[in-house]
């Protein structure tokens, strides 16, 4: 149950961000929870929630169906592989799979988004963006990584205890 009441927290945190912020560069506070959640648990709650957020969140902006269903669902499976190879305690590979995760969707997003529209390329600020949102995404991950974090409390029958 705590996995998807974070995700919808992640959801709604997203949700507001772009709309009483809407022309400023945004974490992807949805991808993050994911990422947070798929390198924690090894079940299948997390692939199901991230391809639910991804149809609510493209329902919530009227984005491409189904875009950021799969986008997530490629996160959650490829952040599952990297805990195989990437100890995930230090902050400093944390911020580092944040980045590499946030630059995998963001420049997916673009692709998707120029193929879609016909847009002067030259007028757009797309790699400014990019580049900012996955700072940002650097940035916040730690914070998001800690919360909803319960301390292991020792039991006072414990035998370390005196």
């Amino acid at each position: 149950m705590g996995v998807w009441l974070g995700g919808i927290e992640a959801f709604w945190a997203d949700l507001i961000w772009h709309t009483f912020l809407p022309g400023l560069p945004h974490p992807q506070f949805v991808a993050l929870w994911l990422l947070r959640e798929s390198v924690r648990r090894d079940d299948y709650h997390v692939p199901s929630l991230a391809f639910v957020a991804g149809i609510g969140w493209d329902a919530a902006v009227q984005g491409i169906f189904c875009q950021h269903a799969a986008l997530w669902l490629l996160l959650v499976l490829l952040a599952r592989r990297l805990t195989v190879v990437v100890w995930f305690d230090h902050i400093f590979t944390q911020v580092l799979l944040a980045m590499l995760a946030s630059l995998m969707l963001r420049g997916a997003e673009s692709m998707i988004w120029l193929s879609r529209w016909p847009t002067n390329v030259a007028e757009t600020r797309i790699l400014s963006d990019i580049l900012t949102g996955v700072v940002l995404d650097g940035l916040f991950f730690p914070f998001v990584w800690r919360l909803h974090r319960v301390p292991k409390r020792r039991s006072v029958f414990a035998a370390g205890r005196q």
